[in-house]
């Protein structure tokens, strides 16, 4: 799908897009730590992701900043799923 095709979607389309087609083309954090859009939702988002070695601090458990980023895609995509077509993120 095209950029421009992109923009002609609802955020909430876009999101549930990105739920069914994974587009593994298209760089990304999400792409890069192995997020799943588990739910998609009007102002709702539930990803997941699966932890591995790399994501450990020194002590052996998940670095704070995966759960940082987990968080942050969570609250952006939720707050994007209620844009209209056309329309950003602040």
């Amino acid at each position: 799908m095209s950029t421009a095709e992109l923009t002609t979607m609802s955020g909430l389309e876009l999101m549930r897009w990105v739920q069914r087609q994974r587009p593994a083309d298209i760089p990304s954090i999400g792409r890069l730590l192995g997020m799943r859009f588990d739910e998609v939702e009007h102002g709702r988002i539930v990803i997941s992701l699966d932890t591995r070695p790399d994501f450990a601090n020194p002590l052996g458990t998940v670095h704070g900043g995966i759960a940082a980023t987990l968080l942050d895609s969570v609250m952006g995509c939720a707050v994007h799923t209620t844009l209209p077509a056309g329309g950003a993120s602040p």
